[in-house]
């Protein structure tokens, strides 16, 4: 009952009290990288789209992209993130395409699907590497769909382009 005629007579206004603390975290310095990245040797054949007789639609080449080589002895995930940079370009000749991207010995290789979607929509897809994995790992195009605007490239804006830019980015999980 007196806590009631506090809040009354106080019309509300409370007042909070709490304390800080202060502590040191201790981060270890980084000694060298936690991966490398390289172009693969076997890129999809982006142009075969506008070879000889173009398909309005159909499936995207397949091929690798990137290798990725973890550093040895890493005891963390790592993300690796594959990003479509020039979104612009491509609208200019797609109204759709989407790469179903696949990551060897990833997280995602042992699921259902084993690939991540990349797309003009999205612009980016995220796959992940265990702790441990060593050695070199290839980042490919499995598959994935595309529609061009038309099937006549003056009908295209200037500046467009059929093949995709990608680039990788690795970082700890």
């Amino acid at each position: 009952m007196q806590v009631l005629a506090f809040l009354a007579l106080a019309g509300g206004a409370t007042a909070y009290a709490y304390s800080t603390g202060t502590g040191e975290v201790n981060t270890p310095e980084p000694t060298g990288n936690i991966a490398t990245t390289a172009v693969a040797g076997a890129q999809p054949d982006w142009n075969s789209i506008v070879s000889g007789n173009i398909t309005v639609s159909g499936n995207v080449s397949t091929g690798d992209l990137f290798e990725i080589t973890p550093a040895e002895g890493l005891a963390e995930y790592l993300q690796v993130r594959v990003y479509l940079t020039n979104t612009g370009s491509l609208l200019k000749a797609y109204s759709h395409l989407s790469l179903n991207v696949y990551l060897q010995d990833s997280v995602e290789a042992s699921g259902s699907p084993d690939y991540r979607v990349l797309s003009l929509e999205n612009g980016s897809a995220t796959l992940n590497l265990p702790p441990g994995v060593e050695g070199s790992k290839t980042l490919s195009v499995v598959g994935g769909s595309y529609q061009l605007v038309s099937d006549n490239t003056t009908n295209w804006q200037e500046g467009w382009t059929v093949v995709p830019e990608l680039y990788p980015e690795v970082g700890q999980r």
